[in-house]
């Protein structure tokens, strides 16, 4: 196939983005769409590759994949193995163990079921993710596990048959991609059945136009299609469902560059020259370095680093794909160094090296007596940090059931979200009685008839929090014994600007207000049964994560007083405003965590050993048993 510049130049034009956008510069809200790109490119020369020995009819799935290897496996193994050094000296245990599960999935070519099924792409714990960008690449490898063989049996039919089988997989991959967009938004982002129709359509470039030779309209074309990519660049955000039909833009914008981006156009020139052109050659190596250093960046700081930080580590990630390029990438290129052979056994070697190494990381011992610079043991902390889900993991959704009730004869429901749950070890462990049932579901705040929508949190997810939410109503109409009912939440549906998704679907983008009169509804038609009514405030916070503060405190040999903040600085003031008004209109009672988590003004992150927050809001599991203890909070919900 002949070499073109301006391709690599369009790779240029796709990694820069992304590695922008995971850097946190908000001008580049779109530049996900990069991998997009990178998908139509990888469709269109892997297609051009096949066709070209399909016609020469010397076609062969092992050269073929002696290509995939040469180009993935090297630069990938050099890169895993910097990462997995690394990880040992700073990931907490539980984050080691998610990772050895990420080196697993990396080289079994699973990675983005596994990322899938964690977390989404857009979610903030995504960014502490090493291996998060790794996705792509087995959606690609699982892509070409298919397809060259279905093009090889259609051959018979030469360009027709290519036509016909590429041109059908696509249209049902789109239509998939569209289907999931607002249903299940994880998968359709994650999934090679919603993705291929992005490598799908770069391959029927490469049919169609193999042998383009029409200069009608070159130039035109080719400057929308710049244009068109970055429109998505600079106007998408993580609110776009993605794939859908908003794809298109970046797709078409890649394929038209493609096609018509020739020599003698201005894109061709500028595509085509030199420095452009060498980030286009490192890009698989850049793409490779930016997300384990952006990473353990922010693994390592108490807040988002600074803009400069992330601009800095965007530059290193270049040197380091430079380096790699030139060391690992080239020379593992050139069969004259390594026959086919030897890249086959050492490709075989390395994956089942890594293999082995992540299930020894996930089920030896060794990763639980890991030490920080302070001695404090890894597994120790992570255990000080882990999820609290109040009474019983399984007390996530309306669930009647004595693991998510405290004691006989309940005398109060605790209703709202995480930040519902994380008060019922608070309450177990008070010193006055105070038997309760624990009625939560993470981010859905106990608000009758509206839920949170953007991102993850689709209308179809909105509408089982709404229907959740009416089922513990529903149930507290029949529960005459209850007499106090709790609500809890960080209640950011109340928020002017929140979007909503309402009862029977309908979306909100700016409540402006409507939160706020639909909580008030909710407490009025809890009172009017008879019940007290006590809303507990969301806790202070300072915008960072205290309980990855103070693991880094341990990490860095740092004292743990470090991550304490002045309430000043609580980020929750206009909530904290929004409930007061609202507890004086519908006469319901506040504790307000605040007053005491920050005795004289100082939010403790941590009282000795005991530490009080597990993360940027939550309450430790032993957190909240302390505050419960020593401020019985029963008592005050009683009195």
């Amino acid at each position: 196939m002949k070499y073109r510049s301006e391709i690599d130049g369009l790779r240029a034009l796709a990694v820069v983005p992304v590695i922008l956008f995971h850097a946190g510069y908000e001008s580049f809200s779109g530049g996900f769409v990069g991998v997009d790109v990178f998908f139509v490119i990888s469709g269109y020369l892997i297609t051009s590759i096949i066709l070209e020995d399909l016609r020469k009819e010397k076609f062969s799935t092992l050269n073929f994949y002696e290509r995939r290897a040469r180009r993935i496996l090297p630069a990938l193994c050099f890169v895993v193995a910097a990462s997995l050094a690394v990880a040992w000296v700073i990931l907490p245990y539980h984050q080691l163990i998610d990772f050895s599960e990420s080196i697993i999935s990396v080289f079994t070519f699973s990675s983005n079921f596994l990322f899938w099924m964690e977390a989404g792409y857009f979610d903030t714990a995504s960014e502490l993710k090493p291996l998060l960008h790794t996705w792509s690449l087995s959606v690609e490898e699982q892509y070409y596990i298919a397809v060259p063989l279905l093009m090889s049996l259609v051959w018979k039919y030469r360009e027709r048959g290519l036509v016909v089988l590429l041109s059908a997989l696509a249209i049902i991959s789109f239509c998939l991609a569209q289907y999931s967009s607002t249903r299940y938004a994880d998968a359709g982002f994650f999934l090679l059945h919603t993705r291929a129709w992005e490598l799908l359509v770069g391959g029927l470039v490469a049919v169609k136009t193999n042998n383009y030779t029409n200069e009608d309209g070159n130039e035109i074309f080719s400057l929308v299609g710049v244009l068109a990519i970055l429109l998505a660049i600079f106007f998408f955000d993580a609110h776009v469902p993605f794939p859908s039909l908003y794809t298109l833009l970046p797709i078409i914008g890649a394929l038209l560059i493609i096609i018509y981006a020739r020599q003698g156009t201005a894109v061709h020139r500028i595509l085509s020259f030199a420095p452009i052109v060498y980030v286009g050659l490192i890009s698989y190596s850049a793409y490779l370095w930016h997300q384990p250093i952006f990473a353990y960046a922010r693994a390592i700081s108490i807040s988002e680093p600074s803009k400069w930080m992330m601009g800095f580590l965007s530059v290193l990630s270049m040197l380091l794909a430079y380096v790699t390029w030139k060391l690992i990438e080239n020379p593992f290129r050139d069969s004259r160094k390594f026959s086919r052979k030897k890249i086959f056994g050492l490709s075989i070697l390395g994956i089942t090296i890594f293999i082995c190494l992540g299930l020894w990381l996930k089920f030896s011992d060794a990763p639980k007596h890991r030490k920080t610079l302070s001695g404090e043991n890894f597994l120790e902390l992570s255990r000080k940090t882990a999820t609290n889900y109040g009474l019983n993991k399984k007390c996530v959704q309306f669930l009647v059931d004595p693991l998510c009730q405290e004691g006989e004869k309940p005398l109060a429901l605790l209703w709202g979200d995480s930040y519902a749950m994380h008060l019922a070890l608070a309450l177990k462990n008070s010193p006055s009685e105070l038997p309760f049932v624990q009625m939560t579901m993470s981010n859905c705040a106990p608000i009758l008839g509206a839920a949170a929508y953007g991102g993850r949190y689709t209308p179809a997810w909105g509408e089982k929090c709404i229907e959740n939410n009416q089922k513990v109503f529903d149930w507290l109409k029949t529960q005459s014994e209850i007499k106090y009912v709790i609500l809890a939440s960080p209640f950011r549906q109340l928020s002017d600007i929140a979007s909503l998704t309402l009862t029977g679907g309908k979306l909100i983008k700016e409540n402006k207000g409507l939160g706020s009169k639909l909580f008030l509804a909710t407490i009025k038609k809890i009172t009017s049964m008879g019940k007290d009514v006590v809303i507990v405030s969301p806790t202070p916070t300072p915008g960072y994560d205290m309980g990855k503060c103070y693991i880094r405190s341990h990490v860095l040999r740092q004292h743990s007083s470090s991550c304490d903040f002045p309430l000043s600085r609580n980020n929750r003031i206009e909530t904290y405003k929004i409930l007061e008004a609202l507890s004086r209109q519908a006469q319901a009672r506040i504790i307000w965590l605040s007053e005491i988590i920050c005795p004289n003004g100082m939010c403790r992150v941590s009282v000795g050993e005991t530490l009080i927050y597990r993360d940027s809001g939550h309450l430790s599991r032993e957190g909240a048993a302390y505050l419960g203890s020593e401020y019985d909070i029963s008592k005050m919900v009683k009195d």
